[in-house]
């Protein structure tokens, strides 16, 4: 489907390539038809171009949509404006008889055939067309229909405010969870989802296929694209946002291939049979991470994966599919806020990100209460656990920021940073992956509790110790694989147990070395130790690209490189990312 604007432009037509693989490559050309008398229309075709320069370039840029026919730009503010109008434009708008007249023009339909090889490619028709108004009207008659529960049969519920991280959709007009999907999506969901509710079943068996349904969703909206490489449609959640999208590719539910129902059950259902029978049965439990329930001194195992500061919007993206995990399951006890009754979405009001679209007691949910509220946690973490138990928390983030104001938690908490590993936790063919320098591993921090009655550490000895303590670190982790950004936070867990293990660091005239200060200043005190520790991460790692002075010199190399050379090939380093199977280093 292609979102067109009330004024008839075309919006994209970025993915016009339909298959990218080299034996049957086809794209989707258009020819601007100009009748005499009356207005200019666009014809599709398909067709199968020799190479990929024969296909058509797209029609927008950075939201600004040029028109095929009059070759003008509309601006990214007008383009808005028109789907605002419309919701989001990705519906068809339909006159009384069922003829498109505006909103969303369905590009073509790809289908399967018994004698045919492959997938196969054809331009719209009536039918199609059909299809979708039949499911406008179907939803329309079911949109003031509610559950005995008082809740809409369509989720209503509104999408987080406009700013929120991750979420572009409010400009162009979506207000509800429900503006995200088509009618047609939307009647296959409801149509799936009351089968569930009557079904005479275990209720294990219910959970798992609302699960299923849940995990449907991912691929059943109007924000998924067409993935031309796998000629395949493309899940919503290949990184943890919610944009805007030119195009958008829609499956069929039944359609006995990737995505479609039957398929996602039967893809939990291996995950399932493959968890050891032995396994003990697990207790679940909505709880705040500042308030356990949990006795003084009774966990040996404390294990942890916070959120990493201001780069995901969980509990936003999470309402994505708890608007329909609640309709089908209207009465368990998971799917409530447990402490807001009022709130109809997931708990909010608590979670530690830092949103300043958000507040929390009065102030905005930035750095300082990030960092407060971590502490607290890591806190309560600490205080569950015995002296002789260990802890772990997986951390992620890219940004030297993200990392300070963890780790300011982590410290503050109680606790001493031992060790940190790397462990290849991310799809390198995620989308994430493939359009940025994202990290490869999710960075294992090894935690243990701190004495009460830990001394006080002496900067000098801290500061003499760190090059080594790095040095070998990297050495190591070079070695089995470990590259850029994965290495530089991976040498995390060496340097933290140096200023970590004591209550506090003091230089020689008694004052107080912080973790986090200013990066610029001269003074220690006022520097911070994490300062030092990018500092000898980045010197260590240049002199491994680049060798000692001393080898170059060996090597007949004149002299030491610029510093624009310098900070060039150290940034090349690091944005390198781990492609290797870190499990098969370790027999």
């Amino acid at each position: 489907m292609n979102r067109r604007t009330a004024a008839q432009r075309f919006r994209s037509l970025d993915h016009s390539g339909y298959a990218k693989k080299a034996s049957r490559l086809r794209a989707l050309n258009y020819e601007v038809k100009r009748p005499k008398g009356k207005p200019p229309h666009i014809e599709f075709q398909v067709f199968q171009p020799k190479s990929e320069k024969q296909v058509p370039a797209g029609t927008v840029a950075r939201g600004n949509a040029t028109c095929p026919a009059c070759e003008r730009v509309l601006s990214v503010d007008r383009v808005r404006v028109h789907l605002r109008q419309q919701r989001g434009g990705a519906d068809v708008i339909f006159d009384k008889e069922g003829n498109r007249i505006a909103g969303a023009f369905l590009l073509g339909i790809v289908t399967l055939k018994d004698d045919a090889t492959g997938r196969q490619y054809r331009m719209t028709t009536g039918r199609d067309y059909e299809a979708a108004w039949k499911a406008q009207k179907a939803v329309a008659k079911l949109a003031n229909l509610k559950l005995p529960n008082g809740l809409n049969l369509i989720p209503d519920e509104p999408l987080p405010p406009q700013g929120t991280l991750g979420f572009r959709v409010q400009l162009y007009g979506m207000s509800q969870w429900s503006d995200l999907f088509t009618a047609r999506q939307k009647l296959a969901l409801l149509t799936l989802g009351e089968a569930l509710v009557r079904a005479d079943t275990l209720p294990e068996a219910k959970e798992l296929a609302a699960l299923g349904l849940s995990r449907l969703t991912d691929i059943c909206n109007a924000s998924c694209r067409w993935e031309s490489s796998k000629t395949q449609v493309r899940n919503l959640f290949t990184r943890q946002a919610i944009p805007i999208v030119w195009d958008f590719a829609e499956p069929g539910v039944f359609a006995g291939q990737a995505g479609d129902f039957a398929t996602t059950l039967a893809t939990m259902a291996e995950v399932i049979d493959a968890i050891p029978r032995e396994l003990g049965v697990g207790q679940v439990q909505i709880a705040d991470a500042c308030s356990s329930s949990l006795p003084d001194d009774s966990v040996a195992l404390w294990f942890t994966d916070p959120p990493y500061y201001d780069a995901i919007p969980y509990s936003d993206l999470s309402d994505f599919f708890f608007v329909w995990l609640k309709r089908i399951l209207p009465a368990h006890l998971l799917l409530r806020d447990p402490f807001y009754s009022r709130n109809p979405l997931t708990p909010k009001t608590a979670e530690i990100v830092q949103d300043e679209t958000k507040r929390f007691d009065g102030g905005p949910k930035d750095r300082t209460f990030f960092e407060k509220m971590m502490a607290r946690a890591f806190t309560e973490g600490r205080r569950v656990t015995s002296d002789a138990s260990i802890g772990s928390v997986v951390f992620a983030h890219k940004t030297t920021e993200g990392w300070e104001a963890l780790l300011s938690g982590v410290v503050k908490g109680g606790w001493v940073v031992t060790g940190s590993w790397p462990i290849a936790t991310e799809s390198g063919t995620r989308l994430r992956a493939r359009e940025s320098a994202a990290l490869a591993t999710s960075v294992h921090l090894v935690c243990r509790p701190r004495s009460e009655e830990a001394e006080i550490g002496d900067w000098g000895e801290i500061f003499k110790e760190l090059p080594n303590r790095i040095g070998d670190w990297i050495e190591r982790l070079s070695a089995e694989g470990i590259r850029g950004a994965d290495l530089i936070f991976a040498c995390i867990g060496p340097a933290m147990e140096l200023y970590s293990r004591y209550s506090k660091v003091e230089d020689a005239e008694g004052r107080e070395i912080p973790l986090g200060g200013d990066p610029e200043a001269v003074e220690p005190y006022k520097r911070g130790f994490l300062a030092y520790v990018w500092e000898t991460v980045g010197r260590i790692a240049l002199e491994q690209i680049l060798g000692t002075a001393e080898a170059r010199a060996r090597n007949g190399a004149a002299g030491a490189l610029e510093e624009d050379a310098r900070l060039t090939a150290l940034f090349l380093w690091t944005i390198q990312s781990t492609a290797v199977d870190l499990t098969s280093k370790r027999k």
